[in-house]
């Protein structure tokens, strides 16, 4: 929703539907150091960082709107954000609160958020939006249950990918990925993707979805100056079936 591709390579039958994973299976793994943020939703109040989430729980998804920028308005409208959120919530349970804010600066007062949020069932979430002063330009939203053998297989994928063990990524693709994403173009793109971001990486959260028999997983990276989403797509094998670099 609202968020701008960086690079994009998927076998052909594996690319997830934004709106269908919100049904889905889906999962975020929480970091260390969970701080319990009350919630707080006023009708007036402004959607500042840590309260988005919150804001959507009291059904003030205007607030959230009146924050975006007018070019993404379209894609990022009260009555889309609040039935995407309502959708989540239906599965998930209510919201019982933030447990956590991560907030990294980028360059030219830009910033990337991820609220980490838990749920009345058990589950938990993720709020994650994209800032330019104190304007929201990306907005996305998922929440689900824990699968630590996907997550573990994610996040080996991501770091790899960043820390320049790309041979290791192309190593595990399947042979569809393999006729589609040469290791050459792939070290190229992800120079490109992350280019300017300063390292180490850590993962700040994970998210997961089935989707038939493939099984999808969202890692967050954390940068010092920036964040950045890795999807990848595993088929029943265990095999890359999908790679996908975005902003959030």
């Amino acid at each position: 929703m609202g968020r701008r591709r960086i690079a994009l390579r998927a076998a052909k039958g594996t690319r997830v539907n934004r709106s269908a994973a919100l049904g889905s299976a889906i999962v975020a793994t929480l970091i260390a150091g969970v701080v319990t943020v009350p919630l707080h939703a006023g009708r007036h109040q402004a959607a500042s960082v840590g309260r988005l989430a919150s804001l959507l729980a009291h059904h003030h998804a205007d607030a959230v709107t009146a924050a975006v920028v007018p070019e993404s308005r379209s894609t990022l409208s009260a009555k889309r954000l609040q039935s995407d959120w309502d959708a989540i919530t239906q599965v998930a349970g209510p919201l019982r609160g933030v447990a956590k804010t991560v907030v990294v600066g980028e360059s030219g007062g830009a910033a990337d958020e991820i609220e980490l949020v838990r749920f009345g069932n058990g589950q938990v979430g993720i709020v994650a939006a994209h800032r330019v002063g104190k304007s929201i330009s990306g907005l996305v939203m998922l929440a689900g249950t824990a699968d630590r053998a996907a997550e573990a297989a994610g996040a080996h994928c991501a770091l790899d990918l960043v820390s320049g063990r790309i041979t290791d990524v192309v190593a595990k693709f399947a042979p569809q990925m393999s006729a589609l994403l040469s290791l050459n173009t792939l070290t190229i793109e992800t120079a490109e993707a992350t280019g300017g971001l300063h390292p180490p990486a850590h993962v700040a959260a994970q998210v997961v979805a089935r989707q038939g028999t493939y099984t999808v997983v969202e890692t967050y990276l954390v940068f010092t100056n920036g964040i950045r989403r890795i999807e990848t797509t595993f088929a029943p094998d265990g095999k890359i079936a999908g790679l996908y670099i975005r902003r959030l």
